[in-house]
């Protein structure tokens, strides 16, 4: 929302790219809303899935959908995108997984601050889906990589970089992603560049 509202402050946009700015603006604090809420909703802690408003959707789709936001926060960087199957048809809640895309490639951006190119793919095998984000930047040392999905964690390499951040992301994806019955992981190296990913069910007839 932030980057939107600079990009309608600093750029000389005509009436039609400034009213899909403020469309997206409007999406996207209905969708934080309603993320924000879910925080405050009590589920089972024996049923970490409960409260998931799960339902079938291309997940392909919502890979676009978000990639194309992101598109628009950073000119240093280019995103890809590689998709081997045109439509991958998972069950779940849509809001949730939206939000682990969102911390993938906030965190790809975040944490490559020199731009360059981000490479994101989509596949499917033997009925599993996966999204995969990689970028070239600054790694993940290897003493480090054990404590990478713990809450507030954050690398000694972010901190000395001054990069922002809460240390929640990656906790957050984990906790939706095994909820869904998923995994999520990543490669990387002290030499630099990192690569997150996710696995879901596929849709089952």
């Amino acid at each position: 929302m932030l980057g939107f509202a600079e990009l309608l402050l600093t750029r000389d946009y005509d009436a039609t790219e400034r009213r899909r700015c403020l469309e997206i603006i409007s999406g996207e604090m209905r969708r934080f809303g309603r993320l924000i809420d879910g925080l405050f909703e009590e589920e089972p802690a024996d049923e970490p899935a409960a409260s998931h408003a799960h339902g079938l959707f291309d997940l392909s789709r919502l890979l676009g959908e978000r990639v194309e936001i992101f598109r628009k926060q950073s000119e240093a960087h280019e995103l890809r995108v590689a998709l081997l199957m045109p439509a991958l048809a998972v069950r779940a809640d849509r809001e949730q997984i939206a939000r682990v895309i969102d911390n993938l490639l906030s965190n790809a951006i975040k944490y490559s601050p020199g731009g360059g190119s981000i490479a994101i793919g989509a596949e499917t095998h033997e009925g599993t889906v996966r999204i995969s984000v990689h970028d070239d930047g600054l790694g993940i040392p290897i003493e480090q990589q054990h404590l990478i999905f713990g809450r507030l964690f954050r690398t000694e390499r972010s901190r000395a970089s001054g990069i922002e951040g809460t240390g929640l992301g990656l906790a957050v994806s984990r906790e939706i992603v095994q909820s869904h019955g998923g995994a999520i992981g990543f490669d990387s190296t002290d030499a630099g560049g990192s690569t997150f990913w996710f696995e879901l069910p596929g849709a089952r007839d």
